[in-house]
């Protein structure tokens, strides 16, 4: 098992490349659109007005690089809200973060070995 060996200083470099990737992971990410909706049947945006005043939609993004859940605030005459998930996006976002671990743990440990093979070139 020793393919499954790091040494500490890669486990620390690890760990902050991990805390990066949940950071953006976990960033909320708004955007506010006013006075638009998106129309489902002719797929084309109408302005619609409800009275009250014009339809604010405030949406808020999660997931990097791709948006995987949102979640969409409808203000019209109340509130609406909900959560919407995007099962592809999640698992995308996924193999991105395990890429960038593994390329990290490569690059950590690559140099490691390259500085060691160089001191023992001086020591001999």
């Amino acid at each position: 098992m020793k393919w499954l060996q790091v040494h500490l200083s890669t486990a620390v470099v690890l760990m902050f490349a991990a805390g990066g990737i949940i950071w953006g992971n976990v960033t909320p990410r708004a955007r506010e659109a006013l006075g638009c909706v998106w129309h489902p049947e002719d797929a084309s945006p109408f302005r619609a007005s409800y009275g009250a005043g014009d339809v604010v939609i405030l949406e808020t993004m999660y997931g990097w690089p791709f948006n995987a859940a949102w979640s969409g605030d409808i203000f019209i005459a109340g509130k609406k809200r909900k959560l919407v998930y995007d099962s592809f996006f999640i698992f995308a976002d996924l193999y991105v973060a395990l890429a960038i671990l593994l390329a990290v743990w490569f690059v950590c440990e690559r140099w490691i070995a390259w500085r060691a093979g160089r001191k023992k070139e001086t020591d001999s």
